[in-house]
């Protein structure tokens, strides 16, 4: 393996434009750039797809339009077309990788019905049990889908990791509670017939062949050592599998693995303690635990023995950045050092602890605010205020999708558009919601709150002109759905429609009497055109047992109904994306194998929300969003750069999240099976705060309060305010008052 061919981009300089530069003057992999096919000849391995369009966009700036620019593979993107399998293992484990991944939602659904079976059987072995059991046993479909997410992240853990399912013997073994028994068991279970499963309808279980697309590139790499240049960027090698394809590069001829932001300045005491085992360890007295959390725990486990087998010496700087990027690069490893060795901070001569914490912290504001939406206020006026100087360029960046999308509301203040390519929820969308509604409507027989809020939603035309509907509407609550409630059901509403505009009104309300003939039609026929929408959907008289997959098909033609318009406008395409993506669930539902789901029509709503609540609708651009701005999250954000970053959800359980482990096992049981801990996705979120902050104009935000409810600081801030003092600490938060101040003569309207 040749010793010059890892290389890291420090924090604070620019990765992909640093990356670029070094491909092409030779640095990296040596010449490239001589002929017109040299650059062609590159392949490049990335974590993202967005990181590789940026990639080329910064190649094609500096080559010009009619270069040919490098083969670039986005690793959690790959398949078989881009990875060459010709040349893969055995021919059965070929045709095992070439199968199609099993759909995501039909997976769900499998393992939800076998959750719902084991918990069947579940509830009468707990009666004995008593106050030990944890409250996990699904009661409704709905629990039994949220179940089922945590069975398919065990699952894809012990693929990730390359363990067996007889590995969960030895957690089934253990001194256990018998409610972790009874799930261990079923977990056996459900793994052991989950190939049976995949093997019966043809299809490959998509983590494992992920895995073992990553596992066959890096062997034929291996095994047929290409002369060509062929580099990865960007990976921590958290994934075992893309360590391995890692490693694999770093030993070929013309291989080049660059990492994002190893910390080539932490002492060895405080490298050794982030892995005591390690042999930079060895002497040490007492060795503690794996810093897991640590930002440089994951890119410690790479560079050893398993995988790269490198130390720090061996690796090679790229890239320059300014002393402003270098101070904060200093500040962040001496403040997030693994705690066994803060001890280090005393030994530290006071004056030059002091002068790193002010140049550190030089170009950094905290902004505490009040409560979230305050928060999300003053993070859209500093990404405006960035955007008065020409050239600059911002980005949001946070994991909170919540505050994404009202930082991108309040930036609608100045009719600014974010690049927010996460999009959002389906269930959160102008289709979700509307068949939401629907769906409560229909469970909740039609209670006059629910049929205002559905005729209320601005998508629900019935038919209609949007604003005849909307005078209908009025109508029909005024002359019936303001007194008392009529009798369930739209045919109830109907037969009191009815009776309210034959009765004599001589005592009614003045706003009943003002009610004109033509308003009492228009409400009777939307309470016709609602019954018509809702035929078919709607609870039986006994309330038997449904299959609700089958269900989700009447739901579709009652929310077709509802989104037609006038017969202008009834074969006209919705320009609402979430319309689009509300077809596909209903499409992938009407493909999934009946009957994997069973319930009383009163689950369906929870059902169907829990299934919507995970499909992505990509963000509607009402304009052009504005080019020098963006919204990204934690692993977009490692790659790309801007002038200016805000760094939002600065606290305990939104950033970092919250350790959590799953239904099944608890932390000795993972730790048994040789599952990794659940503060490694710690480790991995300090490091994007790192990648972040290295950017000299950072402003940091953070809520006192998220739902109403008191909030810690992220253990980031917290280590930062101890190490730099309250002298520097209180610069930072004078900076982010500013910005309150700001964010409140906006409310005040002045």
């Amino acid at each position: 393996m040749s010793r010059d061919s890892v290389f890291t981009i420090p924090p604070g300089a620019p990765f992909l434009p640093t990356l670029a530069e070094a491909l092409l003057d030779g640095s990296l992999v040596g010449p490239v750039a001589d002929g017109p096919l040299g650059l062609a000849a590159v392949t490049i391995y990335l974590p993202t797809q967005r990181a590789a369009r940026a990639l080329a966009a910064h190649l094609a700036e500096r080559c010009g339009p009619a270069a040919l620019l490098p083969r670039t593979v986005p690793l959690g993107e790959a398949h078989e077309a881009e990875l060459a399998l010709a040349a893969a293992p055995p021919a059965e484990r070929l045709e095992a990788l070439l199968r199609p991944a099993m759909p995501a939602l039909e997976r769900r659904l499998i393992l939800s019905r076998l959750v719902q079976a084991w918990a069947a059987t579940v509830d009468r072995q707990l009666l004995p049990i008593g106050e030990e059991v944890p409250f996990r046993v699904p009661s409704s479909p709905a629990d039994a889908i949220g179940l089922a997410a945590d069975l398919e992240g065990l699952m894809d853990a012990l693929t990730v990791e390359g363990l067996g399912v007889s590995a969960i013997g030895a957690a089934v073994e253990a001194e256990v509670s018998r409610y972790f028994s009874l799930t261990l068991d079923f977990v056996r279970i459900a793994a052991e017939h989950w190939p049976r499963i995949l093997e019966e309808r043809g299809v490959g279980d998509p983590v494992a062949r992920g895995r073992a697309l990553m596992l066959a590139e890096a062997a034929r790499l291996t095994r047929e050592r290409p002369a060509d240049p062929i580099v990865v960027a960007g990976s921590t090698g958290s994934v075992p599998a893309t360590a391995t394809l890692i490693a694999a590069i770093a030993g070929l001829p013309r291989g080049a693995v660059v990492l994002p932001g190893l910390d080539l300045s932490l002492d060895a005491a405080g490298w050794a303690a982030i892995h005591p085992g390690g042999p930079a360890a060895q002497g040490h007295a007492a060795q503690p635990q794996p810093a897991q959390s640590h930002p440089q725990a994951v890119m410690h486990r790479l560079l050893g023995p398993d995988f790269l087998n490198r130390t720090r010496a061996e690796v090679r700087p790229l890239g320059r950045r300014g002393p402003a990027a270098e101070a904060r690069a200093a500040l962040l490893s001496q403040a997030l050092r693994p705690a066994e060795t803060t001890d280090a901070w005393v030994d530290l001569d006071p004056a030059a602890r002091a002068d790193l914490a002010r140049a550190g912290g030089a170009g950094l504001v905290l902004v505490e605010a009040a409560d979230e939406r305050e928060e999300a206020l003053a993070a859209a006026v500093a990404l405006r205020e960035t955007l008065e100087t020409p050239g600059r360029t911002a980005a949001l960046i946070t994991p909170d999708r919540n505050l994404a999308r009202r930082v991108a509301a309040e930036l609608g203040r100045w009719g600014i558009v974010a690049d927010d390519t996460a999009g959002e929820s389906l269930g959160l969308s102008p289709a979700g919601r509307l068949a939401r509604l629907a769906a409560d409507l229909a469970a909740d027989e039609a209670k006059p709150g629910r049929v205002l809020a559905l005729l209320a939603h601005p998508l629900v035309r019935l038919g209609l002109d949007r604003a005849a509907l909307v005078r209908a509407a009025c109508a029909l609550e005024i002359g019936v759905l303001r007194g008392p409630a009529p009798a369930k059901g739209l045919p109830g509403i109907a037969q009191a429609l009815h009776l309210a505009r034959t009765e004599p009104r001589s005592h009614a309300p003045r706003a009943v009497r003002r009610l004109t003939e033509a308003d009492w039609a228009a409400a009777e026929e939307l309470i016709d055109r609602l019954a018509i929408a809702f035929r078919g959907f709607a609870p039986g008289a006994d309330d038997a047992p449904l299959d609700l997959v089958q269900l989700a098909q009447a739901h579709r033609e009652a929310c077709d109904r509802l989104l037609d318009g006038p017969d202008a406008e009834a074969q006209e395409p919705s320009d609402e994306p979430s319309v689009a993506a509300l077809d596909q669930l209903f499409d992938d539902l009407a493909l999934a194998e009946p009957g994997l789901i069973a319930g009383r029509f009163a689950d369906y709503p929870a059902v169907f929300t829990a299934l919507a609540r995970e499909r992505v609708v990509p963000a509607r651009r009402l304009a052009g969003p504005h080019p020098r701005l963006r919204i990204l999250g934690l692993l977009e954000a490692r790659l790309l750069s801007a002038d200016r970053v805000v760094l939002g959800g600065l606290d305990e359980g939104v950033w970092p999240p919250k350790a959590e482990t799953d239904a099944f096992l608890n932390r000795p049981m993972r730790a048994a099976i040789g599952l990794s801990s659940p503060e490694r996705r710690l480790g991995q979120t300090a490091h994007d705060f790192v990648e972040a902050l290295g950017c000299p104009d950072a402003v940091i935000t953070r809520a006192h309060k998220r739902e109403g409810a008191p909030t810690v600081p992220s253990r980031f801030l917290q280590r930062l305010r101890a190490f730099m003092g309250e002298g520097a600490w209180g610069a930072c938060r004078s900076g982010g008052e500013r910005l309150r101040a700001h964010a409140a003569a906006l409310d005040r309207g002045r």
